[in-house]
């Protein structure tokens, strides 16, 4: 069975996962230096504030700015902030999109319709453009004419490998490789907890995503970003944004984590996204979505939620803590952190 080919992953990935924790200065500087080498324009950002404007500054305001697969859009309010300066922000995965223009939040960090019924959702659709002029192929055909109009797209990643100053990329449905590849601007933002030694980590933790996740050995795109595209096939010149974005730019957002690694928020940093808490939490399968926003911290990556969680409706049954392949004591760190003020100083 897939599940015992897979029986001490969860455990590899923790050894894997704190092993870089503690190193995690020199991997930033690795990192930094050898994604510089490789033509990537790399911004060490200390908080979310700086983060935003770093973004604001790399964007064209004519052209609608893509969204894709990051769990920091809820840690910066990335969405919100970019909307606000005017810009014309876009989810580049057709679920996120339809939830986000009916305001209502993703069931799952991978699946995000997960606790939705899709006929529910084409009806809201349908009431909120008018029924009449709704339909879902046309919709869908709108969607695809915006993701080709973009200047810029916005992705998170899966791991850096500091050691060959490489992005890996693990993707479901979130159309990642249409953000990270169409337009002429690729802006990854990614914490600095991503960041691991070399390609054999790297992929220890896709793999963790992908099993832990969605149930399969392998996610459905799987791949490598090793700097800005170019080509020399004429003449021998190098000309870059060829095949794909002439600039790349990553950024390595710090926003508390440093300070947390002296916290009892430190195992949060471990978290690989799978959902799995939310799969186990019996008040998040009785409220759904909208409680998961709040409460259940691997969810928009553990740092996300802890930094705001609300622990009024949970029942302390410590069902996502079994759950977690990392064993990470989820309560416990937020019920620490929480009375620490960790949480409510980091901004």
């Amino acid at each position: 069975m897939l599940s015992e080919a897979y029986q001490d992953l969860g455990k590899s990935i923790k050894e894997v996962k704190q092993k870089c924790l503690a190193e995690i200065k020199l991997l930033v500087q690795q990192a930094v230096t050898k994604l510089q080498g490789n033509g990537f324009q790399v911004y060490v950002a200390e908080s979310a504030a700086r983060a935003s404007e770093y973004i604001s500054s790399l964007l064209e305001r004519n052209k609608p700015v893509l969204l894709a697969g990051t769990t920091i859009d809820k840690e910066l309010g990335l969405y919100e902030f970019l909307s606000g300066q005017g810009y014309e922000v876009i989810d580049a995965g057709p679920d996120s999109r339809a939830l986000r223009i009916l305001s209502l939040e993703p069931g799952h960090p991978i699946y995000h319709l997960s606790g939705y019924e899709k006929t529910d959702i084409c009806n809201r659709l349908k009431a909120y453009y008018g029924e009449n002029d709704f339909s879902l192929e046309d919709w869908q055909e709108e969607h695809f004419k915006l993701l080709a109009a973009a200047g810029a797209g916005i992705t998170g990643c899966t791991a850096i490998i500091a050691q060959e100053g490489v992005i890996l990329i693990s993707e479901e449905r979130e159309n990642i490789h249409i953000a990270s590849t169409l337009p002429p601007v690729h802006i990854l933002v990614v914490g600095m907890d991503k960041i691991v030694h070399n390609l054999e980590e790297a992929l220890l933790v896709a793999r963790g995503v992908s099993f832990y996740g969605m149930g399969k050995p392998v996610s459905r795109n799987l791949f490598f970003i090793a700097g800005p595209s170019a080509t020399a096939d004429i003449q021998g010149l190098i000309v870059r944004g060829m095949h794909g974005p002439r600039e790349v730019h990553v950024i390595l957002l710090d926003n508390g984590r440093t300070e947390a690694l002296k916290q009892p928020a430190r195992d949060l940093l471990m978290c690989i996204e799978c959902g799995n808490c939310l799969k186990a939490c019996q008040v998040c399968q009785q409220k759904g979505p909208v409680f998961s926003k709040y409460q259940a911290p691997p969810f928009y990556s553990s740092w996300t939620l802890a930094r705001g969680g609300n622990q009024g409706d949970c029942l302390n049954c410590g069902l996502c803590i079994q759950a977690c392949p990392l064993g990470i004591n989820i309560f416990k760190i937020l019920k620490e952190s929480g009375q620490s003020g960790l949480f409510g100083e980091v901004t």
